[in-house]
């Protein structure tokens, strides 16, 4: 009788031994898996970061670029008004008058205002907007 007690005494040891090892491994397992979504959750919320911080960039490039180009079109507005003033008479008119079309056409493509580039710009600024407001919505 003595052997089946001291059986039933290991078997229960061995058993409480496993149910230890398995309990210990669950929890590594459940450790290791909310480290894992804690990465992954800090890897998106960086590439989101740098998502935004790139869309930031964009615009800020595109606004000064748009600055810089309708002062380019004054500019050349400018110099267009001035040779006309200067060679009228010089030229034929034809000549003079076909380079200060052209001159001005010119102008009229670099200018934000004048090829629409400045309601894109504004546009997309609030469509981003938006996008940012459905998204935090969710």
């Amino acid at each position: 009788m003595d052997i089946f007690v001291e059986l039933a005494i290991a078997a229960e040891q061995l058993q409480r031994a496993w149910v230890t090892r398995n309990i210990s491994w669950e929890q590594q397992r459940r450790q290791e898996a909310e480290e894992q979504a804690r990465r992954a959750r800090e890897e998106a919320d960086r590439i989101e970061r740098e998502r935004l911080a790139a869309i930031a960039k964009a615009k800020l490039d595109a606004l000064y670029a748009d600055a810089a180009a309708l002062q380019q079109a004054a500019h050349i507005r400018t110099y267009a008004d001035q040779v006309a003033g200067a060679l009228s008479g010089l030229l034929p008119t034809g000549q003079l008058e076909s380079w200060v079309a052209w001159a001005r056409n010119e102008a009229d493509r670099l200018d934000p205002f004048k090829s629409g580039r400045a309601v894109q710009s504004v546009e997309g600024h609030f469509a981003e907007e938006s996008e940012k407001s459905s998204d935090a919505g969710e």
